[in-house]
């Protein structure tokens, strides 16, 4: 009587720890929503892989458990060992055998899945440059240029400037990873797929968004102090919504570059303030064929900075020296700059230690 009480217990065990495990499973099924065309394959190979982990762990723990509550040793049983069992071929082919079938068949999935989401188009509808610095971003719109054929450029600046991402729905976007300082990751986590953005290596890649929306994306690499605040958001619209605020950046970019032009020295003296990675102006301007000085003010606390001056943009990118190079020091504090006369043109000033997020033009021109 008492060995049949265990049986019914041990019976009663098993549906309450599969009620159990299913429960724990559907849990952690949870994932976001894909939001693009190549997540959804993404998506479609996390369940596969996850219910099959999951259908194992399962019957691994039941059978386990099981055997613990069915095969315990109780007071009624004497000292001697039940029947032993010495091997079985038929259990060892099978259990050989199916995880190798399991093992194949999630390797030619996954290659699949892989060489899908690595694939680049050679003829994407849209293409955008992201630019990964610390610690932010810029997004270059390479399909679409101003009056002066410069591509439409959307900057975002710490803390309070947060760049977005604006994409139509239902089009093809290749992404241009680049950097030029430490390796960053661009994640949008409703996309399911990150990748690397490494010094010195053009990382690129294909996508379609499927649904429009408003999505966080984020660095997913610890690339520094303030790498927390290194996010963004990506604003997935209509085509025709698109094209509506794509021209209104323009028009805004257009404005800025008129007012660029527009800038004009007065005087020998410069000032300009560093403050939340970014200068404080645009735009600065020194009489032609005199020395003048730069007075910096570095208000970022414990973060590097400097003024230099460059003949343009291309020639920071090609490495090329600089008309002047000021010192590198951290704030919060102060250096006057002297600097040499330069002939009259139009010049490139940066922050060396942050050449993408904090630039301007300086203008070399008479007084007045």
């Amino acid at each position: 009587m008492p060995r049949a009480t265990s049986r019914r217990s041990s019976r009663g065990y098993v549906p309450g720890l599969l009620a159990l495990a299913l429960v724990l499973g559907a849990c952690g099924a949870g994932q976001p929503d894909p939001v693009t065309e190549q997540g959804e394959g993404l998506h479609s190979l996390y369940l596969v892989v996850f219910w099959l982990g999951f259908a194992i762990f399962a019957a691994v723990e039941i059978a386990i458990f099981y055997m613990a509550i069915r095969f315990r040793r109780r007071k009624t049983d004497d000292d001697s060992l039940p029947p032993q069992i010495h091997g079985n071929d038929k259990l060892e082919i099978a259990w050989t055998v199916i995880p190798a079938i399991i093992v194949v068949v999630l390797f030619v999935l996954s290659w699949i899945q892989i060489n899908d989401v690595q694939k680049v188009s050679a003829e994407p509808q849209l293409t955008i440059g992201v630019e990964a610095f610390q610690w932010q971003w810029n997004f270059v719109y390479h399909d679409e240029t101003l009056a002066s054929g410069e591509p439409v450029t959307v900057k975002g600046a710490l803390p309070d400037e947060i760049p977005t991402l604006v994409v139509p729905v239902d089009t093809l976007i290749q992404l241009d990873l680049s950097t030029e300082d430490v390796i960053h990751s661009f994640y949008i986590p409703q996309a399911l797929y990150k990748l690397d953005v490494v010094p010195g290596l053009d990382n690129r890649f294909d996508v379609t968004f499927t649904k429009e929306g408003r999505f966080r994306g984020q660095c997913a690499e610890l690339c520094g102090l303030s790498h927390s605040q290194m996010v963004f958001w990506v604003e997935v619209v209509s085509a025709a919504e698109y094209e509506d605020w794509i021209a209104g950046t323009k028009s805004e970019a257009e404005a800025e570059l008129l007012a660029t032009t527009a800038c004009k020295p007065s005087g020998t003296k410069v000032e300009v303030v560093a403050k939340d990675i970014k200068f404080d102006k645009k735009c600065l301007a020194a009489p032609v064929d005199s020395p003048f000085e730069i007075v910096f003010d570095n208000q970022d606390e414990g973060i590097d900075h400097n003024v230099a001056i460059y003949t343009s943009e291309e020639a920071v990118t090609a490495g090329e020296k600089a008309l002047f190079q000021g010192e590198i020091f951290k704030g919060v504090d102060e250096r006057t700059y002297d600097v040499e006369p330069i002939a009259e043109g139009q010049y490139f000033f940066i922050c060396d230690i942050h050449p993408t997020a904090m630039t301007g033009t300086f203008n070399i021109a008479p007084e007045g």
